[in-house]
């Protein structure tokens, strides 16, 4: 007997101009995959140029579209194939870097100023 089950996809929650999400995952690389999407961003008004993640008392700044355009041991954001943001670090661990795992909240934000 097989039991299909629909798991619930948690959505991010956009709050007074900041977008409230969960890291859904951290991949065998350290990479941490949220349940944020580039649209939730725009619902909030937050777009990749003034983009702030934080996740406890993290933060991370820096949206980049490849490995390449980040420096060694940084974190940063970048579009998953799953089409998910995820952080990473090039050359490391988020997960490590940033004390984080699966089912944590993250915030995103607009930077002040």
């Amino acid at each position: 007997i097989v039991l299909m089950v629909t798991l619930e996809f948690p959505t991010p929650r956009v709050f007074e101009g900041s977008l409230a999400g969960t890291i859904l995952r951290d991949d065998k690389f350290g990479n941490l995959v949220t349940n944020m999407t580039p649209a939730a961003l725009g619902e909030a008004g937050i777009s990749r140029d003034d983009l702030v993640m934080r996740i406890g008392n993290q933060v991370v700044q820096k949206w980049v579209e490849s490995y390449a355009e980040a420096d060694p041991g940084v974190a940063i954001v970048l579009l998953g194939s799953s089409g998910l943001l995820e952080i990473s670090v090039n050359q490391g661990s988020a997960a490590e870097l940033l004390r984080a795992s699966a089912y944590e909240p993250l915030f995103a934000y607009k930077k002040s100023g």
